[in-house]
């Protein structure tokens, strides 16, 4: 499994040594989560970086105990901690059976030090992290939830097939029954809108 995990760092970032990649199967632990498995609750600091090696994962926050789910990560993306090592109100939880690496952040940190490929790993994929954020805010500041259904659709269908759809619904900001009267929309006039 480890060097599936490498193989997806180098496809997708660039190229790892020897060393680099000795340092991430000596300092890493390979965990398999069931569907709905919490992988990380709030109220704790995050110790570990995650990465997706199959699966799905989501971000949720429990707000007056009801879950609003924040962001899917799937096969090849990493979960950062935040960035000052506080207490998180941030949940993370499995959609779909899936295989997670953990990688202690104090290992990262070394890693990003000594390596400067794993910096340049570590800076593209935050940058991805930033960019997805950006492009969540942009649509929830101009577009309705009817065309974030459908820019959803179009960026990422795949959630569709992996993602229950109050998953789905909360993450487009809608409760379920409005999320099926617009999915029953979309579909009966696909074209518009």
């Amino acid at each position: 499994m480890h060097e599936k995990f490498i193989e997806i760092l180098r496809t997708k970032y660039g190229e790892l040594s020897e060393s680099e990649t000795e340092f991430l199967k000596r300092n890493s632990i390979i965990k398999s989560y069931r569907k709905n498995e919490i992988i990380f609750f709030a109220g704790n600091i995050q110790r570990y970086t995650y990465f997706i090696l199959d699966g799905y994962a989501r971000l949720f926050y429990n707000l007056q105990g009801k879950d609003k789910t924040g962001f899917f990560y799937n096969k090849g993306s990493f979960i950062w901690p935040e960035s000052n090592q506080k207490i998180t109100q941030r949940n993370y939880s499995c959609i779909v059976n899936s295989t997670i690496v953990l990688i202690n952040n104090n290992h990262i940190k070394e890693l990003v030090e000594r390596s400067s490929n794993f910096a340049h790993i570590y800076k593209l994929s935050k940058e991805e992290e930033l960019n997805n954020y950006h492009k969540l805010i942009s649509c929830f500041v101009t577009l309705s939830p009817e065309e974030r259904f459908r820019n959803l659709i179009k960026k990422n269908s795949s959630i569709f097939l992996n993602v229950p759809q109050q998953y789905i619904a909360s993450f487009i900001g809608v409760s379920a029954e409005s999320f099926s009267r617009i999915k029953k929309r979309i579909y009966q006039n696909p074209l518009c809108g």
